[in-house]
């Protein structure tokens, strides 16, 4: 397992090399499939999540990581 685990997932207390579903991550994941699926751009989502006051993690939503969860959620 990286260091880093994809948004949507958190490590496990009881076993470090297991990843739980961050259900709060999950829901935001859920909201930007959503966005995406009514056409809104990469760069638009991230700036809705921002001004919606949703986490990225300690930091701000880019468009890069936008395409990345929709490109991980895609391939599962």
């Amino acid at each position: 397992m990286s260091a880093q685990l994809p948004c949507g997932w958190r490590q496990d207390p009881a076993d470090p090399a297991r990843m739980l579903k961050d259900p709060q991550e999950q829901s935001v994941i859920r909201k930007i499939a959503r966005f995406n699926s009514e056409g809104l751009g990469y760069r638009e989502i991230a700036r809705r999540l921002d001004q919606d006051g949703y986490d990225c993690r300690g930091g701000v939503w880019y468009h890069t990581t936008i395409k990345g969860i929709l490109t991980r959620a895609q391939a599962g």
